[in-house]
């Protein structure tokens, strides 16, 4: 969580949905120079989770959120963390393919193994401390939580803007600028129509519903590549 006591705002910050950037913009919304913005330095350890909660029911603080077209999130989460040659998480990358892989050799999880860990180690898999992937549903319990902004990654910078006039921010704060490229269609859709088998895909689907239906998003364009139109156990 990302918390602002002088503008009253608590943003639940999930991975992979432009977290750093958010980080940077409350680095700041706190007065600090962004130039000196370090991502391993921007800690708030000074409020606890059972007043974060508070803010997150208080209807006196603007509570944010936000998300990204679920599928995406996840190729974008396992090319960042689990994938060769260099993954951020090498062990859980190595545990992933030897349990989910066809073999046992110790390489690194390919996306086909990220995808049968997701599902068959489910619902430990999308709940998890990890918020890389877990399941927003989990992550920031929309369900309990009334969420005064909700943006989308698809068009961050016009809703960051929305933000920060909403909060009343001054002109200069800005979103800070993209680190990774974001992952075009074409290329997300490589990955998914390489899944073994292919069901898969749609057993995924299935396990990060709620987070389609809960934000408004249409069904991956995986699904009607690889189902078809006509295919009404994903629609």
């Amino acid at each position: 969580m990302l918390v602002d006591e002088q503008y009253k705002v608590v943003h639940c910050n999930i991975g992979k949905t432009g977290a750093t950037r958010w980080k940077q913009m409350f680095w700041q919304l706190e007065g600090r120079d962004p130039k000196e913005f370090r991502v391993q330095r921007y800690e708030q350890t000074t409020i606890g989770q059972t007043e974060t909660d508070n803010f997150l029911l208080n209807p006196d603080w603007l509570q944010s959120i936000v998300v990204r077209e679920p599928f995406e999130r996840l190729v974008s989460a396992f090319r960042q963390k689990l994938k060769a040659p260099s993954p951020e998480f090498p062990k859980l990358s190595r545990t992933i393919r030897a349990k989910y892989g066809p073999s046992t050799d110790g390489k690194f999880a390919t996306f086909s193994d990220f995808v049968r860990y997701l599902i068959e180690a489910a619902p430990e898999s999308v709940q998890s401390d990890n918020g890389h992937w877990s399941r927003y549903s989990f992550a920031c319990t929309p369900c309990s939580v009334e969420y005064d902004f909700i943006g989308h990654l698809e068009t961050i910078d016009e809703d960051a803007r929305y933000f920060l006039k909403l909060i009343g921010a001054p002109e200069n704060i800005q979103l800070g600028p993209p680190g990774l490229k974001p992952i075009d269609t074409l290329n997300s859709l490589e990955y998914y129509t390489n899944v073994r088998p292919r069901e898969n895909v749609l057993q995924l689907y299935l396990l990060m519903l709620p987070d389609y239906i809960m934000f408004g998003y249409s069904p991956p364009l995986a699904l009607k590549l690889l189902f078809g139109n006509g295919n009404k156990s994903w629609q």
